[in-house]
């Protein structure tokens, strides 16, 4: 038995290696023949089918994941009060997928630090490829979760934490030059988004670093020179587009402002429950005047442009409770002792990617999106598997 369900995690870790890269190098997408072959459904399919054994013990395991599945149900259940019931029909859909497909199964089967460890060298590895398609097309990820320019600079912000922090402790010179090579396509990748939620998540990144880092000086003085590395791709365009950051005239801040105070009253009046999951766009007309229109656009079918301004009034106080209840319990583990100077390492690079989610998530509609979802699972093993060693040291 024991063979068997080591020769089952061993599948699994496969089956999540090509799902990473499937989300964001996104070949399907590069070249549409692999996607009539509907490569990432059909990986999720046999993962789950390869993962119903575990189920039970994990979310039993794990307080955080139960709370996942509250965050689950919930969405779920909004499909009964939803304006637009397809939205949140396929809002839980997709959730319920990244849950049973992808969290779920990498909590059970990366039971190595060595093992996460090796994803997570994949995953600065994938979203440095994604990185260069961003560099070599205008700002645009190659698709999916990635195909706004917003989104793909949000995901690339979130990967330099786990970039820079390796390429510092790494002692392998080669290893080292390749992850200072990741980190700057990428920061080069956030760049040519040309997106300032994204540059505020850059920021963030670069601050966490800082922060968690034992050699400040180091890390300040490693990240100067990089910026200074960059500094010489970046064209006079984006500073003046980035400028635009702090103008109180400009229009795109007016139009965002609007959308939110609309939010505001449309969470004022479906506080505990909300409108639905993916409703909001559905709704905000609503709330909506003559003058509102004329003087900007409608809002109606578009996105809030914040998690903040899109949980609470599409879940309501149960709904944007849970979700950040999830947040907060993962941000605990910082507290945590690891024994592991790897697993640490990890613990805070994925500590700052969630940093850099909230900030990122001021401005950006990233809910649903497989960002979060990813760091979660990598900080859930490394915790669980931090707690089984504690159990066994103290014998």
């Amino acid at each position: 038995m024991h063979k068997i369900d080591n020769k089952r995690k061993k599948t699994l870790r496969r089956l999540l290696f090509l799902q990473a890269f499937i989300e964001f190098v996104r070949p399907q997408d590069i070249l549409p023949v692999i996607g009539l072959l509907k490569p990432g459904f059909l990986l999720l399919l046999f993962t789950i089918y390869l993962s119903i054994p575990s189920y039970k013990n994990i979310i039993k395991s794990e307080y955080v994941l139960r709370l996942c599945l509250a965050f689950l149900f919930l969405v779920s259940l909004s499909v009964f009060w939803s304006v637009n019931t397809r939205y949140a029909f396929n809002n839980s859909l997709g959730l319920a997928l990244m849950l049973f497909g992808f969290v779920l199964p990498f909590v059970y089967s990366f039971d190595s630090f060595k093992d996460i460890k090796k994803f997570v060298d994949y995953y600065i590895f994938y979203l440095s490829l994604a990185s260069l398609f961003v560099i070599t097309h205008g700002g645009k990820g190659p698709g999916g979760s990635l195909g706004d320019e917003n989104d793909a600079g949000l995901a690339l912000a979130m990967a330099i934490p786990f970039a820079g922090f390796n390429m510092m402790a790494e002692k392998d010179k080669v290893k080292k030059i390749i992850y200072l090579l990741c980190m700057l396509v990428m920061i080069l990748g956030v760049v040519a988004s040309a997106s300032r939620g994204a540059l505020l998540s850059l920021l963030a990144a670069i601050l966490g670093m800082a922060l968690l880092s034992e050699s400040k000086f180091k890390i300040l003085l490693f990240l100067v020179i990089s910026g200074s590395a960059v500094l010489p791709f970046i064209p006079d365009s984006y500073y003046k587009d980035m400028g635009t950051i702090s103008d109180t005239k400009d229009e795109t801040r007016k139009d965002r402002i609007l959308g939110w105070e609309k939010s505001i009253r449309m969470f004022e009046d479906n506080k505990w429950f909300g409108v639905g999951s993916g409703n909001w766009g559905w709704v905000i007309s609503k709330y909506e005047t003559y003058e509102d229109i004329v003087k900007y656009r409608s809002h109606a079918g578009r996105a809030a442009h914040s998690i903040y301004f899109t949980v609470f009034p599409e879940l309501g106080i149960l709904g944007g409770g849970i979700y950040f209840l999830i947040i907060l319990n993962l941000l605990r583990t910082y507290f945590h002792r690891y024994r592991n100077s790897s697993a640490l390492l990890i613990r805070n690079s994925a500590i700052i990617s969630i940093g850099v989610f909230l900030v990122g998530g001021v401005f950006l509609s990233v809910l649903y999106y497989p960002f979060l979802w990813y760091v979660l699972a990598m900080i859930v093993a490394l915790d669980r598997i931090q707690k089984y060693d504690s159990k066994i040291s103290d014998r």
